[in-house]
């Protein structure tokens, strides 16, 4: 695996975001959480991509990319990079959106979401 460190890094960091999320949604702070469970994916695969000396500084670019190097190449299904897109989405409401609002269970969604991208991620990196 190449970028070994920066690897362990950006899921140490993606693991980290989780746990946030996890305590935004015990705390109410849906939309927060919503914002969280994004990055968790963003860098999830922004590991993974590193992991073949992959790198893009944009997050369309980021997604694009892990749909191309993984998902059509049957590593990952397509729900990994439809889930990545549609969070995306709700991140930047989140984010740059006065008034945005999100029901808890679509906050609990994304943040399985992200639970599960992150799992997958760190199994298929294991066995790699």
């Amino acid at each position: 695996m190449k970028n070994d460190k920066e690897v362990r890094e950006g899921l140490a960091k993606a693991a980290a975001l989780l746990r946030s999320c996890r305590y935004l949604l015990e705390g109410g702070f849906d939309v927060n959480a919503a914002s969280k469970a994004y990055y968790v994916m963003y860098h999830t695969a922004q590991a993974l991509l590193l992991s073949v000396g992959k790198s893009y500084s944009s997050h369309r670019a980021t997604a694009a990319a892990f749909a191309e190097m993984f998902v059509k190449k049957g590593e990952f299904p397509k729900e990994f990079h439809r889930r990545l897109t549609k969070a995306f989405d709700f991140r930047m409401g989140a984010d740059y959106k006065f008034g945005f609002e999100i029901p808890k269970d679509k906050a609990q969604e994304l943040h399985d979401w992200a639970a599960e991208f992150l799992a997958a991620a760190e199994e298929y990196l294991r066995k790699s």
